[in-house]
This record gives C-alpha cells, sequence and structure tokens, in this order.
C-alpha cells in the first residue's frame, strides 16, 4: 500500500513538472522534480515542494 501511495503521488508531482503562468502574467511556477521557483512582481522564491491528494507543500528555501 505505501508504495502504490507513493507511485500515485509521484504520477501526480509529475504532471505539474514545467512552466505555468497565471492568465494576467503577474505570476509565474517553474516546476522542477525537487524545487518550485515562483516568480512574481519582480521577485524570485526557491522552494521544496511535494503533493499529497489534491493538496501541494511547500517549503520556501530562498528568497
Amino acid at each position: 500500500m505505501i508504495l502504490q501511495s507513493c507511485s500515485s503521488s509521484n504520477k501526480k508531482k509529475d504532471k505539474l513538472i514545467g512552466n505555468w503562468s497565471v492568465i494576467n502574467g503577474l505570476n509565474e511556477f517553474e516546476f522542477y522534480q525537487d524545487s518550485l521557483i515562483v516568480n512574481e512582481w519582480g521577485m524570485s522564491y526557491i522552494n521544496e515542494w511535494n503533493i499529497e491528494e489534491s493538496k501541494l507543500y511547500l517549503e520556501t528555501i530562498k528568497i
């Protein structure tokens, strides 16, 4: 069961890998396997991220 759960989590994570932006163009998200870079209002934030069920968890590493 644990391996199945991790596998499912990895599949959800793989779907987010890539560049995303909000319609107004003010926010951009660059998802990588081990990090997430958020660009907003001229600032960049580097985060570790994980996904569980339908929730996205972020931990800011560097601003």
